[in-house]
């Protein structure tokens, strides 16, 4: 989504806090999977929850998300309770009407894209959007990302913008 539509979804959401509005701000500021959604305990600074894209053959594996200041700001008008229990075939559908010309997927795309544009890593985005790591040797053998929680909450206060 652009800035624009962005800050239209948020304006929504102040003017109607359903329970979709309230899962769509969630998801955008946590670039989550429509699925994963149903899984997510907050604990402290982090979200956590069950990566959804699983592979054959592959267990589940749990992912952390540091709550960014854009989230922290709508955080207390979400039930968190509440937006776990939504139906992700409802949401997508309403999803719709809230956003015509966009999927729910479009959440998850505008995340990473503002990460980026904030100057996040792109590792650090990579781990916390659940996506697998590049192959490079600096990647695999030496950054370690996952375990450095200090460095990853650091890098997501720089998740944090104006709208114009």
């Amino acid at each position: 989504l652009t800035k624009e539509k962005e800050y239209a979804l948020l304006q929504e959401f102040k003017r109607n806090p359903s329970v979709y509005n309230q899962a769509y701000a969630f998801i955008m500021y946590t670039g989550l999977r429509r699925s994963e959604l149903a899984s997510v305990v907050i604990e402290g600074e982090w979200i956590i929850l069950t990566t959804a894209k699983q592979r054959k053959g592959v267990k589940e594996k749990s992912r952390s998300i540091p709550i960014s200041p854009m989230l922290k700001r709508v955080l207390p008008f979400i039930d968190v309770e509440k937006i776990k229990k939504a139906s992700v075939g409802v949401l997508t559908n309403r999803f719709k009407d809230v956003c015509p010309n966009h999927h729910l997927h479009d959440l998850r795309h505008t995340f990473i894209t503002r990460a980026q544009e904030c100057g996040i890593r792109r590792e650090i985005v990579s781990l916390w959007a659940g996506h697998k790591a590049d192959n490079s040797i600096t990647t695999t053998v030496y950054t370690h990302f996952q375990e450095r929680s200090e460095l990853q909450i650091i890098e997501m206060q720089k998740y944090d913008y104006k709208y114009n």
